[in-house]
């Protein structure tokens, strides 16, 4: 008696080796593509290393003035203007990593960017949505939901930015939906210049992992 195709598949797959999910933190063997040269590199740096020490920069947050004062910035509150001296710049560049870690609800699909790591993400922000159905069109927070689901099911994919909803929600339910829906890390971190705006999706955040 022949056996039914069903029970030959099912057969088939025992014994096989669980699915590689290396493609989750993938790593660029080559080079970089070199566009400028080391003195251009040099030159362009030290230009902007003098644009912030004579102009200087508009800091809207008191806090953060304050933070820059602190370590020896030169800030004028009565414009919002920050001289940074290149010495503090140079300073504070020795201090960021190359490299640093994205870490997600699940463990295993947290993920590195920078160096010769490579990373899928999408934009920032993006006002508008398209599909074969409907179009492009103004996006929603449905949209929104949508794309989550997918980044989830193509797990090579970190999770879209909310469309350009009014900002005073926009990161609240960004962090919900995250929580509600993937396991993954953020593709791209919650934005805003108002620290009232980041903090409870911070706490959004929190939830989702404990939860």
């Amino acid at each position: 008696m022949r056996p039914r195709r069903r029970d030959s598949q099912r057969a088939g797959t025992v014994g096989q080796a669980e699915r590689s999910t290396r493609y989750r933190n993938l790593v660029n063997p080559f080079e970089p593509v070199r566009i400028f040269s080391d003195d251009q590199l040099e030159n362009m740096h030290l230009a902007a290393l003098g644009i912030l020490e004579r102009q200087g920069m508009r800091v809207l947050s008191p806090r953060g003035r304050a933070v820059l004062a602190a370590a020896g910035a030169d800030v004028d509150e009565a414009s919002q203007m920050v001289r940074l001296d290149r010495g503090l710049v140079t300073t504070a560049l020795a201090t960021v990593p190359a490299e640093a870690n994205l870490i997600a609800r699940n463990p295993a699909r947290s993920c590195r960017v920078g160096g010769p790591h490579v990373v899928f993400a999408p934009v920032a922000g993006p006002p508008s949505v398209s599909d074969l159905q409907r179009g492009k069109r103004t996006g929603t927070i449905e949209d929104y939901r949508d794309f989550v689901r997918l980044s989830q099911a193509f797990d090579v994919i970190l999770p879209a930015d909310s469309p350009a909803l009014w900002l005073g929600v926009r990161a609240l339910d960004r962090a919900g939906n995250l929580g509600a829906f993937t396991d993954q890390s953020a593709g791209s971190p919650t934005l805003s210049l108002k620290l009232a705006r980041v903090e409870p999706a911070i706490g959004q955040a929190e939830l989702a992992r404990v939860v």
